[in-house]
């Protein structure tokens, strides 16, 4: 009782000293500590991948449980390195934190501009145990507060409270379904991919979200990897097309020479049949792109409407036409439209300052050289949309 009403305190302190109003969850502060959280558990925890407790736990890090006492860095990696991960061939624990459970608050200095200069971060989570040969069974509920402090430009967790540990399930937790991880793992490495993005939707909501792999050498890759997504950005600019022929906006049907005409077809009568139902339908008679050909100028390989082939080109012709029509860059139509209703925050045509790189997934081709990362500043609506798995 003595430790919990300690704890009780040194928390009220934080809060009372520190703290405003609870961070919106699509704030970039929610999003960075939901980000480190997942590295710490996630892939740190639940995989035993102590590289990740020693990069994101500070020099000067305390560990208060209400159990096992008090604990500075050196005990509590040494605790986890000979104890959980010490016998991880017979046991293993998973962490999973309770949804919609998570606070985060900013800690900001008012001497310094309101600049923040760290987070706490509080919440409920639970644990699960399995032996070898066991089927997984539910270890025990807490509460946690989590304070995170910038050092030199980088988050750090300095002091962590473990506490009010029952031995009760709050919520069931959700089965997962990805329940080979080792096997996943190992299938990456033999195939040489670095990382794979999994999501399960079922009766239209997303249950479960998971990445395997490295974000970078070294560098476990977490839940919400950036992804760029290549041709799949083409449903979501049809997606965008199609709200605004709903909102009564845009004709599927109406020729698009009233708004926009490539000077490389001008002087060819076909252009006047094209229509935004003709380039969704991939019936514009374009080649995919017009680098493609040998003069690498656009041009008609047949009639539209006659024929069906794949084409980028004919999205960014889309492109062109709504964005002279409207005054807006594609990026902003969508946003305004699919990203934003959507809560789609992670999610953009276009490379901003609001892209965290340090979550960017890298390409590589079939020999293992990376490619360049693709930093658009014009909107591509055929190619290179960046978003997570949960977007």
């Amino acid at each position: 009782m003595t430790k919990q009403i300690l704890l009780s305190f040194i928390i009220a302190l934080f809060f009372n000293a520190n703290s405003e109003a609870q961070v919106d969850k699509n704030s970039e502060l929610y999003k960075v500590i939901i980000s480190k959280d997942s590295l710490l558990f996630t892939i740190g925890f639940n995989k035993c991948d102590i590289s990740q407790f020693e990069n994101l736990l500070s020099e000067k890090f305390e560990f208060f449980h209400d159990v096992d006492g008090v604990s500075d860095r050196n005990k509590f990696l040494n605790d986890l390195k000979t104890g959980l991960c010490g016998d991880r061939k017979n046991y293993q624990a998973r962490r999973e934190l309770l949804p919609e459970s998570t606070e985060i608050y900013a800690l900001c200095n008012k001497s310094n501009q309101g600049k923040i200069y760290g987070a706490i971060q509080i919440g409920v989570h639970q644990f699960f145990e399995k032996q070898t040969g066991k089927s997984e069974k539910f270890g025990s509920s807490a509460r946690f507060t989590h304070v995170w402090l910038l050092e030199n430009g980088e988050w750090k967790l300095s002091k962590s409270f473990s506490y009010e540990h029952i031995k009760k399930q709050l919520k069931t937790a959700n089965t997962s379904l990805f329940d080979d991880d080792a096997g996943i793992e190992k299938w990456l490495q033999e195939n040489k991919v670095p990382t794979l993005g999994l999501g399960i939707i079922e009766n239209g909501k997303l249950e479960q979200i998971k990445v395997y792999g490295e974000i970078t050498k070294g560098v476990s890759a977490p839940y919400n990897t950036i992804f760029n997504v290549a041709s799949l950005t083409k449903p979501v600019t049809a997606m965008l097309a199609l709200k605004l022929v709903s909102l009564g906006k845009w004709n599927l049907d109406e020729p698009l020479y009233n708004y926009w005409i490539d000077p490389e077809i001008a002087n060819d009568p076909r252009n006047k049949k094209l229509t935004t139902r003709l380039i969704l339908s991939h019936q514009t008679g374009f080649p995919n792109w017009r680098w493609m050909n040998e003069d690498k100028k656009l041009n008609f390989q047949f009639d539209p409407g006659t024929k069906y082939q794949y084409s980028g080109e004919g999205f960014e012709y889309l492109r062109k036409a709504l964005e002279k029509k409207f005054q807006k860059s594609l990026q902003q139509l969508a946003s305004e439209l699919i990203f934003q209703p959507l809560k789609m925050y992670d999610t953009r045509y276009v490379w901003d300052k609001n892209i965290d790189p340090s979550r960017l997934a890298i390409g590589y081709d079939k020999d293992g050289n990376a490619y360049e990362t693709v930093k658009n500043k014009t909107p591509n609506a055929a190619d290179d949309l960046l978003t997570t798995i949960e977007d």
